[in-house]
């Protein structure tokens, strides 16, 4: 979601359906580190963190590669094999 962000929040504006797929696509990770983590946070408080994190970094990424003009950063790298193949 960190990168998709920017594009999430703004079909959200425009299709309610999209606001669900966002809402869901937003806080599910949080929800399921939260779960797996434990931490001393309340899980409102962790995933509304966690969101505003992911928004900003997203955002960050996005200016950058608008004021740099290239769009390289936003493309995913597909590898071959599984998490051993990193």
């Amino acid at each position: 979601t960190m990168l998709a962000a920017p594009l999430l929040l703004g079909a959200s504006l425009r299709c309610r359906r999209a606001r669900l797929v966002s809402a869901f696509a937003f806080v599910a990770p949080p929800v399921v580190e939260w779960c797996r983590r434990r931490p001393g946070l309340d899980p409102v408080r962790w995933v509304a963190a966690s969101v505003v994190d992911d928004v900003a970094y997203g955002c960050g990424v996005w200016v950058g590669c608008v004021r740099a003009r290239a769009w390289a950063p936003l493309l995913p790298t597909i590898r071959s094999g599984g998490p051993a193949d990193s």
